[in-house]
């Protein structure tokens, strides 16, 4: 027996089904929260941070600090640090000072020592290295001069050393007549620059002028060693004798 139609029960229709694009942005928005369904914060880019400054540091940019004590220390390069004079300079400028003293001012014994001691010393250590290039071709006699020239300045402070000692009369005249020696040399002692004649002062000069390490002073040391003890000038002549009949001074036992 057939069922009455009216009493069949009905399934529900059935429901509309959601298109992909739209489960595809509902899963988007599901995955861009957490499971509390709250928005992670976003995350800023960053590059690599710069090490922050220690406390109470002064940097060169600092324009606060006004305490000198605190202000950063100067450090010299290499290239910053004056150069540190050689021994060679040190020694002509003590020579420079010497002689200009002796030549033009005065000069105690001691010290007038000590400048022939610097004197040689100075040509015998740089001769080769200094001299001989800067001197060229008067570099020989010059060392010759400058022997001669040391040598009778020293016989010369011995001869005042002695002029109020009582001493035996040979003793003198040798004193005298080694000073008169080294005179009589010095004066021989000639050269030529650039066709012009140079006598024993000229070429003192030259030395001079490379040993005080100056330029354009020739002529001012030729008026010095002019000037030194003048009554030695005479003894180059090689007709000078010595007269012991006087009162045994030194200089008036010399006479022409």
């Amino acid at each position: 027996m057939a069922e009455d139609p009216s009493k069949i029960p009905r399934l529900p229709p059935p429901q509309k089904r959601q298109s992909l694009s739209k489960l595809t942005l509902t899963a988007k928005k599901r995955s861009s929260t957490d499971p509390s369904g709250q928005t992670p914060p976003k995350h800023r880019k960053t590059g690599p941070t710069k090490p922050t400054e220690p406390p109470n540091r002064i940097t060169a940019t600092d324009e606060t600090s006004t305490d000198p004590d605190k202000a950063p220390p100067v450090i010299l390069t290499p290239s910053d640090s004056p150069p540190v004079p050689s021994s060679s300079s040190k020694r002509r400028c003590k020579i420079a000072e010497l002689l200009t003293k002796l030549l033009f001012d005065s000069l105690s014994v001691a010290e007038e020592c000590s400048l022939y001691t610097l004197l040689e010393s100075e040509w015998t250590t740089n001769y080769q290295a200094y001299y001989l290039n800067l001197l060229g071709d008067h570099s020989g006699i010059l060392d010759k001069l400058l022997t001669l020239w040391i040598a009778e300045r020293r016989a010369l402070i011995h001869l005042y050393g002695i002029l109020d000692v009582k001493i035996p009369q040979h003793e003198r005249f040798a004193q005298l007549n080694y000073l008169r020696s080294r005179r009589m040399e010095l004066c021989s002692c000639q050269g030529w620059l650039k066709g012009e004649k140079l006598g024993c002062y000229e070429l003192l000069a030259m030395v001079f002028e490379a040993a005080t390490m100056s330029a354009a002073t020739r002529g001012m040391w030729v008026d010095g060693l002019k000037g030194l003890d003048p009554k030695l000038a005479w003894l180059g002549n090689g007709d000078v004798e010595i007269n012991m009949s006087g009162t045994g001074d030194g200089a008036e036992a010399m006479s022409n």
